[in-house]
């Protein structure tokens, strides 16, 4: 019962959300209040997300039940980071190559363009989204799931429902993106290791970009 509770209100608090932005981005695409909008629909969504997974909707499935030490939380975080990194350089690479595809990701691209004309929706691609992602990817789907099947059967399905979520062409990237951070979190047992290593990521991307 718990654990229906907790993925129920994940799943449909982060559908209600990408409902909501998608129909702010229609709304308001010739104003420019839109990434404001954007950006404190997705804190707000994150927020109310985080909290029925703390208290109201609280569960935690055998894989957060482990004790684990601050340290290794934190070192998985930045570990995490760094081979994230790596890994979507080398996958990106990989898909040039056998699948004749840019390195260019248009998500980023995209992301990168509207960060330049305006910082605030950086909170949306720093924050908010990472938080909700991980919510839903790592702890609703993976997590969850792992109590009903086995990790690896988990772990597939929340790779690619990641992956086709962030559609932009480079499936192979986003996959292994999720897998990572299914990984941390499966070691770390806590979806904090996964959410800042997910952050730092985007945060180090930013930065390289505007160099």
């Amino acid at each position: 019962m718990a654990l229906r509770k907790n993925s129920l209100w994940l799943l449909v608090s982060y559908l209600i959300v990408s409902v909501c932005l998608t129909a702010i981005s229609h709304l308001f695409k010739t104003s420019s209040l839109l990434y404001y909008l954007l950006a404190a629909v997705g804190l707000i969504g994150a927020i109310i997300m985080y909290l029925a997974n703390q208290r109201f909707a609280a569960y935690q499935n055998w894989l957060e039940k482990k004790t684990v030490s601050r340290w290794k939380i934190l070192l998985l975080a930045f570990g995490g980071a760094i081979i994230l990194l790596l890994a979507q350089q080398l996958c990106f690479w990989l898909e040039k190559v056998l699948l004749q595809q840019t390195m260019i990701s248009q998500n980023t691209t995209a992301m990168l363009t509207i960060i330049k004309n305006y910082p605030v929706y950086l909170i949306y691609v720093l924050v908010a989204a990472p938080i909700m992602e991980e919510l839903v990817f790592r702890k609703a789907i993976f997590g969850n799931l792992i109590t009903l099947t086995n990790p690896l059967i988990a772990g597939i399905i929340s790779c690619l429902l990641f992956s086709v979520v962030h559609a932009d062409g480079h499936f192979l990237t986003y996959a292994v993106i999720g897998g990572i951070l299914c990984w941390i979190y499966a070691k770390s047992g806590r979806l904090q290791s996964s959410m800042i290593a997910h952050m730092l990521m985007n945060l180090v991307i930013v930065i390289i970009s505007f160099k």
